[in-house]
């Protein structure tokens, strides 16, 4: 994304979901294009050369897309992602009946009648400090 810097957490992140998506595709044959990847003695996957390209390709296909979808349904809950930021710079942390309570307000202020705008809810942070 745009902007971002990123850090250890970060790293961990990609790091944990480029080891799911491998046993996706390499150990649990899930993509019918990586099936019957032979075994060694201990049952490893053998994967060398053109398998691994293809392997690591289709890998950064799926993060590709995930990140994508993510960023979409990020920006269509805009509003909701910046109530909860404002929420857990305030407080530090937050529970989830608090999560729920913000998702009700933001779905009553997009039903309010006399809100005028197009596009996705307006929700200040004022709106949450309580």
């Amino acid at each position: 994304m745009a902007g971002f810097k990123g850090d250890n957490g970060w790293s961990n992140d990609l790091s944990k979901i480029r080891e799911i998506v491998t046993k996706y595709l390499r150990d649990w044959g899930l993509d019918s294009k990586f099936q019957g990847i032979m075994l060694n003695d201990k049952g490893e996957p053998q994967v060398t050369g053109d398998l691994q390209l293809r392997i690591e390709q289709a890998m950064n296909e799926m993060i590709a897309e995930a990140q994508g979808r993510t960023e979409k349904l990020l920006l269509e809950h805009w509003a909701y992602v910046r109530s909860v930021v404002a929420e857990l710079l305030r407080k530090g942390e937050i529970r989830g009946p608090r999560f729920e309570e913000i998702g009700r307000h933001i779905k009553q202020k997009s039903q309010n009648k006399n809100w005028r705008g197009k596009g996705p809810v307006h929700v200040s942070c004022s709106d949450f400090l309580k």
